[in-house]
């Protein structure tokens, strides 16, 4: 009786001390509301942009090889990979333009116009980035759907109070034709401003 005893109070006291290690760790980790949820966002590398821009901006026919060597580049790839762990936790992307909707907010310049789309809309920027110029504001995010989209339309155009934001999901041709066929830059700006651009739904205040 006294081995049993002992071997209860051991398993006994064991219990104890595993429950309140638990305790402590949820204890630590339970922060509730805050006001920043956001990690910080995630930095495309330089490789990424420059292989992105020589893949799909400029004209030509793109050889599969060609991209599998672009979607397994190590940066490319760890970047990608990033990208999708935040996905399961954030699955509309809220958080993905929190900081620079905060930065444009500071800067006391409210765009005109706000784009918001899939792939074709994000990727418009490294093909010109001089026609986003704090009054047309980017706020695309490749591989979007549209319930994604609807998530986070008007959390992106409250946040930034804009006089006009357009959405293009899996479309975009109209746009995507000019700049591959090398429209200029200013042509492609009054196209947008002046609303020219049916595939871009646009909804204004």
């Amino acid at each position: 009786m006294r081995l049993i005893s002992r071997e209860m109070t051991s398993t006994l006291w064991t219990g104890v001390l595993l429950s309140t290690a638990l305790c402590s760790h949820a204890a630590a980790a339970a922060v509730g509301m805050v006001e920043q949820p956001c990690p910080t966002p995630l930095a495309a590398p330089a490789v990424f942009r420059e292989q992105l821009a020589a893949l799909l901006i400029e004209p030509h026919a793109v050889a599969p090889a060609q991209f599998a060597a672009f979607a397994n580049n190590p940066q490319v790839k760890e970047f990608n990979e990033a990208n999708q762990r935040r996905a399961a936790q954030d699955w509309p992307a809220l958080c993905r333009y929190r900081e620079s909707n905060a930065a444009v907010l500071a800067s006391h310049v409210a765009p005109r116009v706000v784009l918001m789309g899939d792939s074709i809309t994000e990727f418009w920027e490294v093909a010109d980035p001089a026609l986003f110029d704090g009054k047309l504001i980017n706020r695309g995010i490749s591989g979007q759907t549209t319930a994604q989209m609807l998530l986070r339309f008007r959390a992106v155009r409250v946040a930034l109070i804009a006089l006009v934001a357009c959405a293009g999901i899996g479309g975009g041709r109209r746009l995507r034709a000019g700049h591959r066929r090398g429209q200029q830059h200013g042509q492609r700006q009054r196209h947008v401003e002046s609303g020219a651009a049916p595939s871009l739904p646009c909804h204004s205040s």
